[in-house]
């Protein structure tokens, strides 16, 4: 038969049709199984109950279970090297935090976090605040400064490594006020957050939910907020940028990440169904109550275009103060 180009052009035609069918009908048919939502935390923290809160709507939603596994260890490398390693699919997810940009800049790693993760939806990023105990005799921020320059290396702060608190401190001690602070390290939150309430330790710097009780109860004084503006349920403590430290701008973000090669049209049926969940007045309450914020809940290119200014500014700063963890 004489080649015809008209011929050509409707058989390649009829070979895409199918082959845009097949694909859709792989995207509709997502999940085909239990979805395994890995956490880097342990249980009762940020990640977890933001993870916990999407996990029972999304459950319904795709009438296949969600089932949130908590995996801590080594700053979250454990858990983060799992999912990276896991078969691309969408029915392992790595639902992470701040320390993901962190860790490649401060560890040795097995698996690239830039390279071998796909950005899924953006869920939170909470302004880092600084507390201090009620009885300590600083009310301001500038008047602790001052007393640090004073008394080099008489006052402290706890540190969990790595943490969005700890690269505070690290921005604000070392480079922006150059005064001596001790650091005080603790394997967890609640062991620093001990440590702060009794004065063992002069300061600390962590996210809002796990201190505003400590602060109402007048355990705790707040002095500055790393945001860009104050906190509503904290009108009367200034931001960092008040202070004259423009540059202490930092949140404890969480997001959703899914092993690379994940088909897009997954990545996309997660992020609409999610987005979907956060838009219900009931789970937007449920957000400002047990995790302190609203959700953000952006798009898949939003989520990357935000974590490749996180890698990049973490990397520099780790250079610059020589954090390294191994």
């Amino acid at each position: 038969m004489p080649n015809c180009p008209i011929c050509s052009a409707i058989v390649a035609a009829s070979i895409a049709a199918c082959m845009a069918s097949a694909t859709l009908n792989a995207y509709a048919a997502y999940p085909e199984k239990q979805i395994e939502w890995i956490v880097p935390f342990s249980p009762g923290g940020g990640a977890d109950t933001v993870s916990r809160l999407l996990s029972t709507p999304l459950s319904a939603k795709f009438n296949q279970s969600v089932v949130v596994t908590n995996r801590p260890g080594a700053g979250g490398v454990i858990a983060e090297e799992s999912v990276a390693r896991a078969t691309p699919d969408g029915h392992t997810l790595l639902y992470d935090a701040f320390a993901f940009a962190v860790n490649p800049a401060v560890r040795k790693l097995s698996f690239d976090p830039e390279a071998d993760f796909v950005p899924v939806i953006q869920m939170v990023d909470m302004p880092v605040l600084m507390v201090v105990p009620a009885s300590a005799p600083y009310k301001t921020l500038t008047e602790f400064l001052d007393y640090a320059r004073k008394n080099p290396g008489k006052l402290s702060y706890g540190i969990t490594y790595g943490s969005a608190g700890h690269l505070t401190a690290e921005m604000l001690f070392k480079l922006s006020a150059n005064v001596e602070v001790l650091a005080v390290p603790y394997k967890g939150g609640s062991g620093m957050l001990a440590g702060v309430y009794s004065g063992e330790i002069s300061s600390t710097f962590a996210v809002v939910p796990s201190m505003i009780g400590g602060i109402r109860a007048g355990k705790l004084r707040a002095l500055a907020v790393a945001g860009t503006k104050r906190l509503s349920v904290l009108p009367d403590t200034p931001t960092f940028v008040e202070y004259g430290f423009p540059d202490i701008v930092v949140g404890e973000w969480g997001g959703l990440l899914a092993p690379k090669g994940t088909p897009p049209e997954v990545v996309d049926k997660l992020n609409r169904e999610i987005r979907a969940i956060v838009a219900d007045a009931a789970i937007r309450e449920q957000f400002q109550t047990r995790v302190g914020t609203d959700p953000i809940a952006g798009t898949p290119a939003e989520f990357a275009a935000f974590l490749k200014t996180e890698f990049r500014r973490w990397a520099d700063l780790a250079k610059k103060v020589n954090l390294r963890v191994d």
